[in-house]
């Protein structure tokens, strides 16, 4: 994806608080006011054991993974894991093992690569991430109605203004990511508003117009 230098560092700079500026914990993070008028941050990305943020690494599968666990505030249900191994190649020693089993209660958001495999340590591709937050953001009906994954899953990001015509890489940066879920928490949840087993289902935007609900991703999982 192609950003404007200037344009992505003074977004960047607005993102990162005071604390986080601090060599021994590095993040990226995001202050934002709940609809209560509350300021809650959102920790975006974390830097690594030697206080790097390493943004413009390209981000692993298993990094994706935690970075979906920050962004819906879940961090202390993911650490309070001690159950059974989610995939087989994501062991109890691997950073990625405890974040994979919490995101993975939340319905069908984490997919192997196949025989229960998530190759945590390999580079996720754009297009897998953009399914991560389409799912998340509840727009997966539109997506798999447009062709599913990948094209539909691209048509449904670009709908929501998540992304836009821009080109972009086979794969992701840290830094793009961030930018990416940055968005993501601003964006109107889709819900199931009807449940009758002898109809269709049908599917709500919420974002406070003509009657509806404003359910923003932070809302969902912030306002608590």
């Amino acid at each position: 994806m192609k950003l404007h230098n200037t344009v992505l560092a003074i977004t960047l700079s607005l993102l990162y608080t005071t604390a986080s500026l601090a060599a021994e914990n590095p993040a990226i993070s995001v202050n934002l006011k709940t609809q209560s008028g509350e300021i809650k941050t959102v920790t975006i990305l974390r830097g690594d054991e030697n206080g790097n943020l390493n943004t413009d690494k390209l981000l692993k599968r298993g990094e994706a993974v935690q970075l979906i666990v920050n962004i819906m505030g879940i961090s202390k249900a993911a650490e309070s894991h001690e159950g059974d191994v989610t995939f087989r190649d994501i062991p109890k020693s691997h950073f990625a093992f405890k974040p994979a089993y919490a995101v993975r209660k939340y319905g069908d958001l984490l997919q192997g690569r196949g025989n229960n495999m998530f190759e945590p340590d390999e580079n996720i591709k754009y297009e897998e991430y953009i399914k991560l937050l389409v799912y998340l953001l509840g727009y997966y009906p539109i997506a798999e109605e447009h062709g599913g994954y990948p094209e539909g899953y691209m048509f449904a990001a670009k709908q929501i203004g998540l992304t836009d015509d821009s080109e972009h890489s086979e794969f992701i940066s840290r830094k793009e990511a961030a930018l990416l879920a940055e968005k993501t928490l601003s964006v109107p949840m889709m819900k199931r508003v009807a449940f009758a087993p002898d109809r269709p289902a049908k599917y709500e935007i919420q974002d406070g117009k003509d009657g509806r609900k404003l359910e923003r991703f932070f809302d969902r999982f912030y306002s608590e």
